[in-house]
């Protein structure tokens, strides 16, 4: 009897020194992932799925830092494990979606979503029943468009469903093309129903989903494509002039391209990469010693971050947006105070409405390679941004600063590479 007490109690101090050891590591894990320090994270998050199957922390950490590195298989498939350990929780669901609809499979993501209630998406999915999205036709593989404007964001023209043209902006901020909604009924896009959402930096922004047949950009002809549709009069009174301004070609677009901008050569490429001998051939011509590498996460919502050491103290992440006009490097009010800027408050009028606009010098501000010393920063209130995340949103990088540069995006190695000066000028 003695003995059968005494293995009892091995046992169960056993179990809970390593229960204890997997919730303190569980813990650590969660504090890197809400630092976001997404690679610490994932190796710790690995782990304890390999040690520990049943840790349903684990499995769902594991699916949130794959996600983020857009390693989609694994997105999938540890967010399938956590559901599995917990089927009335939504978030590994929403993960395994959101896997599916960035690989193009509608149809897999839409029985997902028909779990989540979300009956206006699924109905675009379902139309694109035999279709492939996203379907590039070109007897090129690079096309150059002229920017019709680099100001106060870059505009370029395309031609929608055949003959109707328009100006859209490009822009990495968006997660999916919008249409101003009088310009989609011009064009008969089809519409599935009403969502509200964050569109163009701008939150709760009524739109519809719904379907294009084709976008002709430059040379380039690209077939099936999921849209938005809302009202520009909204979005645009301010920044577009007298731009009449149809369309934002967002991520889910221009993520299937390589994207070279050169706003000083007033022109922007779309480059095709469809093999990995393609994506091999691409990255030989890139020399390394030309360019700073920049490497970027993906949101679940499709916005690109990238972790940052402000004033080289505070690690956060920026969002990186070409659509934000008149945004250089923009940092959130709430972490000014931590990163100690110095900075003067100063008042404007936006549409007869007092706001406040704050400017001040970041000692620093390092991004990948890039480090800017002495940079002029505008303190703005991003709450709905930073709310809006398990990880810190302290600020944007927008289009004022790419606009000076040589930039290339490659989405498929999720990093971005900024032309270093020529220093022989």
């Amino acid at each position: 009897m003695k003995k059968i007490i005494i293995l009892f109690l091995l046992c169960f101090f056993s179990f809970t020194v390593f229960s204890s050891e997997a919730e303190s590591d569980i813990n650590k894990a969660d504090e890197y992932f809400s630092q976001g320090k997404i690679h610490e994270a994932e190796e710790i998050y690995n782990k304890l799925c390999q040690s520990s199957p049943t840790n349903y922390a684990a499995q769902l950490g594991h699916s949130r830092c794959a996600l983020l590195m857009n390693h989609l298989g694994c997105a999938f498939r540890y967010g399938k494990n956590a559901s599995d350990l917990k089927p009335s929780e939504t978030e590994p669901r929403e993960n395994m979606a959101v896997a599916y609809y960035r690989l193009g499979r509608f149809d897999k993501a839409s029985e997902i979503y028909s779990g989540l209630g979300r009956k206006v998406l699924i109905k675009k999915l379902n139309s694109f029943k035999g279709l492939e999205p996203y379907k590039i036709d070109s007897d090129e593989v690079r096309t150059t468009i002229k920017l019709e404007t680099a100001e106060p964001f870059p505009v370029i023209k395309v031609s929608v469903n055949g003959d109707y043209e328009g100006l859209f902006i490009l822009d990495t901020g968006t997660p999916e093309t919008v249409l101003d909604k009088n310009f989609a009924k011009r064009v008969k896009a089809d519409t599935f129903g009403k969502e509200k959402g964050t569109i163009f930096g701008k939150d709760n922004i009524s739109f519809e989903h719904g379907k294009i047949d084709t976008i002709r950009i430059g040379g380039m002809t690209v077939s099936n494509i999921p849209v938005y549709t809302a009202d520009f009069s909204k979005l645009f009174r301010e920044t577009s002039g007298s731009m009449k301004i149809e369309g934002i070609l967002g991520y889910g677009f221009l993520s299937n391209f390589i994207l070279y901008a050169s706003p000083l050569s007033g022109e922007i490429s779309l480059r095709t990469v469809s093999t990995e001998d393609e994506y091999k051939s691409f990255s030989e011509e890139i020399d390394p010693a030309d360019y700073f590498t920049v490497p970027f996460f993906l949101t679940r919502g499709n916005e690109m971050v990238t972790g940052t050491r402000l004033n080289g103290e505070l690690c956060v992440f920026f969002k990186v947006d070409l659509g934000q006009p008149g945004i250089g490097i923009s940092v959130e009010k709430n972490a000014v105070q931590e990163s100690q800027i110095e900075y003067d408050l100063t008042e404007t009028t936006s549409q007869k409405v007092p706001v406040n606009i704050s400017e001040g010098i970041a000692e620093s501000l390092e991004f990948g390679e890039i480090k800017l010393n002495r940079i002029k920063v505008r303190i703005t209130d991003l709450g709905s941004i930073v709310n809006k995340y398990p990880f810190p949103i302290n600020g944007v990088i927008g289009w004022e600063y790419f606009k000076s540069n040589e930039t290339i995006f490659d989405f498929i190695g999720m990093r971005i590479l900024v032309k270093k000066p020529n220093t022989d000028e």
